[in-house]
This record gives structure tokens, sequence and C-alpha cells, in this order.
């Protein structure tokens, strides 16, 4: 979340690929944020390439656009088409990238999804 100046200032050492709302060196940016009764919508816009997604999600709070940041980037790291993000984004999401995710790891690839990851463990330690 390059919003975070603590984020955006830390030297990690592998590749990042980053996400805001505000900050314009993002990688991805959320644009045109709407909440419209129970809707939240936004564009997501690619820096690089300028390219953007209308992604519209059943869900209440403006905070959840990062959630959606998060989700819908984890997805293009890993290869997802912005046909597969869009389509049913809150029910297909997971089952795509743990899809991905298996297919990756069986190829025996490096799977560069650490907030996922970090995620899971985080899961793991609320469990015990």
């Amino acid at each position: 979340n390059y919003d975070d100046e603590n984020i955006r200032n830390y030297k990690f050492k592998h590749k990042v690929v980053s996400f805001a709302i505000d900050c314009e060196d993002a990688d991805y940016r959320a644009v045109n944020i709407k909440q419209k009764m129970d809707w939240l919508s936004c564009d997501i816009v690619e820096k690089a390439t300028g390219n953007s997604a209308e992604i519209k999600v059943k869900i209440v709070g403006e905070h959840n656009i990062y959630n959606i940041l998060a989700a819908y980037v984890l997805g293009k790291v890993l290869g997802l088409s912005d046909s597969e993000l869009k389509e049913d984004f809150l029910i297909n999401l997971k089952k795509l990238l743990r899809k991905r995710l298996k297919q990756k790891n069986s190829q025996g690839t490096d799977i560069p999804a650490g907030g996922f990851l970090w995620a899971d463990r985080r899961t793991e330690k609320r469990r015990n």
C-alpha cells in the first residue's frame, strides 16, 4: 500500500508491485471511487500501460478499496486476465487465486505473493 509512507520508503530486497488510492507513484491506483447503496465501484489503473478496469463489488465501506486493490493486484501478478478478475469479483477471485497458486507451485515456480502468504500465516496464528 503505497499510500503508507513507511511502506513506500522501505528498501525491499525483492520486486514490489504497489497499489494506492492517493499515491501517483504506485503501480496500480484506484480512481473514480463510488459507493452507491451497498455497491462499491472504482476504476483500477495500471501505471505502466494506462489500462484501466472497472470493478464493482457488493460491499459497504470505501475502506474496502484497499482490499479490492490488494486482491486485484495479486491476481494480476499471478497472471489472471482482467475478464477473469472482473467476473464475479468476490465470488470467484479466491477460487481463481487458489487455482493459479497451485499451478505455479506445481511447476516449481516461486510465488511472488508475500502478502497472500503472510495473511495465511496470520490466520494460522489466530487458530492456534
